[in-house]
């Protein structure tokens, strides 16, 4: 052993901690936890070093890399295109700066040892567009890239909530069953909460399989049993029309036409369609 140094661990889930010290020369380093008190953390992800130099007036090897995701999101009525910009500052002390990138207004961040990763949205381009990311400290600008940003393709993306039904497979089959059954519920007061959202942010649930539907309105008390249906008529729950997530590709003709029974009675049942 060469020489041991003490640290202080940031109390934070993805806390940074600096420390200096004397220069030393070795070949490998060993991080031991000594002492615990009310720390929420107390490993470390990553050990970086810092090399002594000759100060410098600007932090000029700092570098950033903005990278553009090939989708575009709607935010505040307007297409926009999310960028992951990556800041990667190898200096030990930190620094105000301010990040600028074409078409955005400057924002004021602040640099700290090893690098940070900032999300972006930038207005979606109909034509190859040049944009510039840079990085200012005191009004001059330590890292700089240039990049042409070419226009996305336009996708619409239809996320729809469901739990998959693998029954005794995670639990034995009554705990799934339960558990089926309070997603409904779930399922039911989230819808009512969001009914008077855009209609795109509504909440919707696919319920896969009609199996832990029907035993639902079986034990169910009239009320929620009448809650249920009438949130499958207000299109909040969506009904699948197999009894359950049978393998298809295995079943003979006959078991695919009982595999619709359930559905095919509680359609009458409750005039639902399916």
């Amino acid at each position: 052993m060469i020489t041991t140094v003490k640290v202080k661990h940031a109390n934070q889930r993805g806390g940074v901690t600096f420390l200096p010290f004397n220069a030393v020369i070795a070949r490998y380093v060993r991080w031991q936890v000594t002492a615990v008190e009310s720390y929420s953390t107390v490993g470390g992800s990553e050990i970086r070093f810092f090399a002594p130099a000759q100060p410098e007036p600007a932090p000029v090897r700092t570098a950033v890399e903005p990278i553009g995701f090939p989708a575009l999101v709607k935010k505040d009525g307007n297409l926009v295109q999310p960028f992951q910009v990556t800041i990667d500052y190898p200096y030990a002390e930190p620094t105000a700066a301010t990040l600028e990138m074409s078409g955005l207004r400057p924002m004021a961040i602040s640099l700290r040892p090893g690098g940070q990763t900032l999300e972006l949205f930038v207005p979606a381009v109909k034509t190859e567009t040049p944009v510039t990311t840079a990085v200012k400290v005191g009004g001059q600008v330590v890292a700089e890239k240039k990049q042409v940003l070419e226009p996305v393709r336009p996708w619409v993306l239809y996320v729809l909530p469901h739990s998959h039904v693998d029954i005794g497979y995670t639990h034995v089959q009554t705990e799934v069953e339960r558990m089926q059954w309070e997603y409904l519920e779930q399922a039911i007061e989230i819808a009512r909460r969001t009914a008077d959202y855009p209609p795109e942010a509504r909440f919707k649930w696919n319920s896969e399989g009609l199996w832990a539907v029907d035993s639902y309105l079986e034990q169910a008390s009239p009320e929620k049993r009448r809650e249920l249906i009438e949130a499958v008529g207000k299109g909040w729950i969506h009904l699948d029309a197999l009894y359950d997530n049978e393998l298809t590709g295995l079943c003979r003709p006959e078991e695919l036409f009982r595999l619709l029974d359930c559905a095919r009675r509680l359609s009458r049942q409750y005039d639902l369609t399916i």
